[in-house]
C-alpha cells in the first residue's frame, strides 16, 4: 500500500468469530501490522471486525480494510470492516 511518507508494508491475519443468526454469512477478527522499515521503528497495530459472505477471502477482507472508502468498498465486495 503506497502512502504519502512512501510505501508501507503490512501483514494480515484473520480469526472467524463465532457464528452469527445467518448462516450465509461469517465474522472475523482482521488484525494488520506494519514491517518496520527503518531499524528501532516500532510496528504499527490495527485491527478490525469484519463481516461478509462465508466464502470471502481474506485478500477481500483487506481491500476492504485497507481502503479510503470503506462504504464504497463494502458495496462492491459485499464486506463490511470496521476499524
Amino acid at each position: 500500500m503506497a502512502a504519502a511518507h512512501g510505501q508501507r508494508l503490512y501483514d494480515w491475519a484473520r480469526i472467524e468469530l463465532l457464528a452469527g443468526f445467518d448462516s450465509g454469512w461469517a465474522r472475523w477478527l482482521l488484525a494488520r501490522r506494519g514491517i518496520p522499515t527503518d531499524p528501532g521503528e516500532e510496528p504499527e497495530l490495527a485491527s478490525y471486525v469484519c463481516a461478509a459472505p462465508a466464502g470471502t477471502t481474506l485478500e477481500d477482507l483487506v481491500a476492504v480494510a485497507g481502503s479510503r472508502s470503506a462504504p464504497q468498498c463494502k458495496a462492491q465486495v459485499g464486506t463490511a470492516c470496521k476499524h
